[in-house]
């Protein structure tokens, strides 16, 4: 098939889509009733560092190298944090955290080099934060006055081929913009994202600082068909919805 051919998708390629398959019975059935999908329950594939170009696929028989993540996008979401340091240490929570980009929780109390007196100019009547109104949300607030000071990016659920259990991909500030674009691309397709088999590839750029980083290249594969993103949405996005967000964002990772 030609980089650019769109096909609609057979479904012996995503076990999820074949009739009767019994999928959200299953999840329901191993997690415990209520229980849903937690991130500790997903495989994560970091990007790599120093603009790398190959993917490193975690599996149970080791990583799997890969030039593009290829799959279906169940659930997607945006995600900020705002850490004590420029460069917080391992097992070091975030001080602030948001799944909306709008509303944020605290959940640290160590401010590191942080000022309280600025994350209470922004703190409402009932304790959370306006993320917007955060100085450190601003642009010029970053490393050596580049970019932002609180990371922002964004979250997709990749349901890969022959998996029953979606990939968290974590989307750093370097790429958000991109899958942002992404997105609206897609509306201009009329393809809800839980429609879309899309494909994830990476290029070497350098950020404004002079720091080489690998860039994340979005291309829809193929879409599904209105039945089929449907019964994506029942299984996966909307279990998603619930359970992801601010979980995996305090549990750190990736931000690019």
């Amino acid at each position: 098939m030609a980089k650019n051919e769109l096909t609609t998708t057979t479904v012996d390629q995503f076990p999820a889509l074949q009739q009767d398959s019994g999928i959200s019975e299953m999840i329901v059935a191993n997690a415990g009733e209520g229980a849903g999908i937690s991130p500790q329950d997903l495989t994560t594939v970091p990007t790599p560092s120093g603009g790398g170009t190959t993917w490193q696929v975690p599996t149970i028989a080791g990583d799997e190298p890969t030039d593009e993540l290829v799959g279906i996008l169940a659930y997607q979401g945006v995600y900020g944090s705002l850490w004590p340091s420029e460069d917080p240490v391992e097992g070091t929570p975030p001080v602030l955290i948001t799944r909306d980009l709008r509303v944020a929780r605290r959940i640290g109390d160590d401010l590191g080099d942080l000022d309280e007196a600025e994350l209470e100019k922004a703190r409402r009547p009932d304790g959370l934060y306006d993320w917007k109104a955060l100085s450190y949300t601003q642009m010029g607030t970053g490393k050596r006055g580049i970019g932002k000071r609180a990371k922002e990016g964004r979250i997709w659920a990749l349901l890969r081929p022959g998996d029953v259990l979606p990939t968290i991909l974590r989307i750093g500030p370097g790429s958000a913009s991109k899958a942002q674009s992404f997105l609206m691309q897609l509306v201009n397709a009329r393809v809800f994202y839980w429609q879309a088999v899309v494909g994830v590839s990476l290029k070497a750029a350098t950020s404004k600082g002079g720091q080489r980083y690998s860039q994340h290249q979005y291309r829809l594969v193929e879409r599904l068909t209105p039945e089929q993103g449907e019964l994506i949405k029942a299984t996966y996005t909307d279990v998603l919805e619930g359970s992801l967000g601010e979980e995996i964002v305090a549990s750190g990772g990736d931000l690019g």
